[in-house]
């Protein structure tokens, strides 16, 4: 479509934008795309890792945990260790005082 200015020149009505300046926008379109791909592949990758590392960590919580039993039962068999050795001394003692 054209119109005629006020100096009787035609001109065009519909706005072409300047090729480089199309061009340049496409390939910062291209880049920052490209940038947002390589960013989210290095969060998969990370998350990646710390999925496996929770795995790993509740492995070793379920071998604290076991850890953690068993010393509840070694205190109750050293309690009881200690009580006798208490009354062995407490007996050898009065053997020792007659």
């Amino acid at each position: 479509m054209k119109n005629s200015n006020f100096n009787g020149e035609e001109r065009r009505s519909d706005k072409i934008i300047d090729r480089k300046i199309s061009y340049g926008v496409i390939i910062v379109f291209l880049l920052q795309f490209g940038s947002a791909v390589w960013w989210a592949s290095g969060v998969s990758a990370e998350i990646e890792t710390i999925k496996k590392d929770i795995i790993k960590n509740e492995n070793r919580m379920e071998i604290i945990k076991g850890f953690g039993e068993r010393m509840a039962r070694v205190e109750v068999i050293v309690g009881r260790i200690d009580r006798k050795l208490d009354r062995y001394t407490r007996n050898n003692r009065r053997r020792d005082k007659h």
